[in-house]
C-alpha cells in the first residue's frame, strides 16, 4: 500500500497544483470561456489577441492567465455575470469555445507561438465604447470589433 502511494504522490502533487493529465486545466476553461465572451464573435483572430492582451497582463504582473481574468472589474463578462465561473457555465456550450480552448492552451503552455496580433497590448475595448484610459494609451492595433492599446 505505501509504495502505491509513494508511486501517486506525484501526479496527486501535479493534480493539486491545477495540473490536469487527461486535458485542459480549470485556469484553461475559464479563461477560454472568457475569450468567447469577450471576442468570440471576431472568429480566430480576434480571441488570440484577446488572449494574448491576458497573458501580457498575466506577464506584467507576475500571475497566470487565471488570476489575470478573476482580477476584479478586468473584464466585462465577468463584472456582468459575477463570476469566472459563471461565465465558464454560460459560454462553454458555444460553438467558438473548442477553438477558444485550444488557443488558450497555447496561451497558457507554449505563449511564444503566439502570433503576435495584439502586439503586445495590455488593454483593449469594443470599438463602440470609448472607455476613461483610453487618455493615457496608445493604439496599436484594431481587430475585429476591439481595439487594442499598450500604456504611454
Amino acid at each position: 500500500m505505501l509504495t502505491k502511494m509513494k508511486l501517486l504522490l506525484p501526479f496527486i502533487l501535479l493534480l493539486s497544483l491545477g495540473f490536469n493529465l487527461f486535458g485542459q486545466t480549470y485556469g484553461q476553461k475559464i479563461v477560454a470561456a472568457v475569450i468567447v465572451a469577450e471576442a468570440g464573435i471576431d472568429g480566430v483572430r480576434g480571441m488570440t489577441a484577446v488572449a494574448e492582451v491576458i497573458r501580457n497582463r498575466a506577464d506584467k504582473r507576475g500571475t497566470t492567465m487565471l488570476a489575470a481574468v478573476q482580477r476584479a472589474g478586468q473584464f466585462t463578462p465577468v463584472v456582468k455575470l459575477g463570476s469566472v465561473d459563471a461565465v465558464y457555465k454560460k459560454f462553454h456550450r458555444y460553438p467558438q469555445y473548442s477553438e477558444a480552448l485550444k488557443i488558450a492552451r497555447v496561451a497558457y503552455n507554449t505563449p511564444e507561438k503566439l502570433p503576435g496580433l495584439s502586439k503586445g497590448a495590455t488593454h483593449y475595448h469594443e470599438y463602440q465604447i470609448r472607455p476613461y484610459w483610453i487618455k493615457s494609451m496608445s493604439r496599436v492595433s484594431v481587430i475585429g470589433r476591439h481595439y487594442f492599446y499598450l500604456n504611454l
